[in-house]
């Protein structure tokens, strides 16, 4: 193995690999700071393959375009982590916003959201990554769960206005929402850099239905800043995993706190002795007919409390060019080993290059 920080790293096949000595010789694997010129080492045959959406979707697409013409290649668009809109349970964070709490407003905060067309606004065009299951469709689990959130909250603004004004809501002269003391229904929606286009169709969707919608990007340099992340007021758009890790985001063992220095992934604080019993029977069953009942009573315990609302499934692409094998048998890996089908490295013992 030869590695030069920063720019590459070589593999070498080892010959006695016991699964059979791989049939390329040396991968190279290649650190690219510009995705412009990745896509122009794409486009040139310098690289042969890319994994894990290293490739930004738009350009992605782009390429995809460019090799139709000439059968230059295949890009596989694939479910990577689940978006969502997450809230926030702890009453002693700095700015908190009690209203969030009233079940019937979270319930209209979802329903004023158009799912189907953020999604393939947000992914640039790519249809069909609407997440209306905790599970993605070609998860061995999805029948159990299958538009769980699209039946329950289906896209309906009437609707959510009827339940913001049984909440206490009306509108005002100038048409935003007030209570009876006057206040306004106003709050921020936290997000991460790179994550903007989501926020504003969020923001959008709820200022239609009156509500002002505040928007706050983190600064790049907090996104690390564990403590600092799990001190949102009200709501974030966030993403967690991949199918079921996303559950580690709501159990109370991953509460955020000073005692595992503010690591947990449960940043909303929301807890149920109900979802953790579930969650861990869920894991420690083997066979598909007993998880399938338990990942649903967990998605509905979702649906009835709503401590998250699903958005979409982020896309990641894999790609190879013409002439390349690899991805062949599927392309639902990832580059950690929690995805449903491992690593994309799983068999690159039997990558070929033609």
């Amino acid at each position: 193995m030869d590695w030069q920080p920063g720019v590459e790293a070589s593999f070498d096949a080892v010959d006695n690999y016991f699964l059979g000595r791989p049939k390329v010789d040396r991968i190279v694997v290649k650190q690219f700071a510009d995705s412009n010129t990745l896509l122009a080492n794409v486009l040139s045959g310098t690289v042969d393959m890319t994994t894990d959406n290293v490739l930004p979707i738009e350009q992605s697409l782009q390429l995809q375009d460019s090799w139709s013409k000439d059968n230059g290649g295949t890009i596989w668009f694939v479910n990577g982590p689940t978006f969502f809109l997450s809230f926030q349970f702890e009453r002693s964070t700095p700015g908190f916003y009690g209203p969030l709490q009233d079940l019937r407003v979270r319930q209209a905060l979802y329903q004023a959201i158009d799912r189907d067309t953020f999604a393939e606004a947000v992914l640039g065009g790519v249809p069909d990554r609407a997440a209306h299951a905790m599970l993605t469709p070609e998860n061995s689990l999805y029948s159990y769960v299958k538009d769980g959130w699209k039946d329950r909250y289906p896209y309906d603004p009437p609707h959510a206005t009827a339940g913001l004004e049984a909440a206490g809501w009306k509108r005002a002269a100038d048409g935003m929402l007030i209570n009876s003391g006057g206040e306004r229904l106003s709050f921020p929606t936290w997000t991460t850099t790179g994550q903007e286009r989501k926020l504003s169709a969020v923001a959008d969707g709820w200022r239609k239905v009156g509500i002002e919608a505040g928007e706050f990007v983190i600064p790049a340099a907090r996104t690390r800043d564990t403590e600092f992340r799990q001190s949102y007021p009200a709501v974030e758009i966030t993403a967690r995993g991949n199918e079921d890790v996303l559950l580690t985001r709501l159990e109370s063992t991953s509460v955020p706190s000073s005692q595992n220095h503010f690591s947990g992934n449960d940043r909303g604080h929301w807890v149920s002795p109900e979802f953790d019993r579930l969650a861990n029977q869920y894991r420690s069953s083997l066979k598909e007919t007993d998880r399938g009942p338990l990942i649903k009573q967990l998605q509905d315990i979702m649906l009835d409390q709503m401590p998250i609302a699903l958005l979409n499934y982020e896309v990641t692409t894999a790609l190879c060019r013409k002439g390349v094998y690899c991805f062949q048998d599927d392309a639902k890996g990832g580059a950690d080993a929690g995805r449903i089908y491992g690593t994309y490295s799983r068999n690159a013992h039997e990558w070929d290059v033609a």
